[in-house]
């Protein structure tokens, strides 16, 4: 029962996230909804890594970690063009 529950919200994460990595592309970098979508983004990627290292395997996690460390670095490089 836990297992299908942390799928649910994994599945639900991975929309989340595709669709605020959308509006990202879309949207004008810097802007008030830009930083609030990219908020988003990030904190998703890193729960749905958590997930993702519960549900997978050893190469999910580390699949994982490389997209939220992506989506980290994308973050920094912004709080540093400020």
């Amino acid at each position: 029962m836990l297992k299908q529950s942390v799928l649910l919200i994994h599945s639900i994460l991975g929309m989340v996230i595709f669709l605020t990595g959308v509006l990202q592309i879309l949207q004008k970098k810097g802007g008030k909804w830009h930083r609030f979508t990219g908020r988003i983004y990030l904190h998703g990627w890193l729960r749905l890594l958590l997930s993702g290292a519960y549900l997978g395997g050893l190469l999910i996690t580390v699949i994982g970690v490389f997209g939220y460390y992506f989506s980290l670095t994308g973050a920094r490089i912004g709080q540093i063009k400020q």
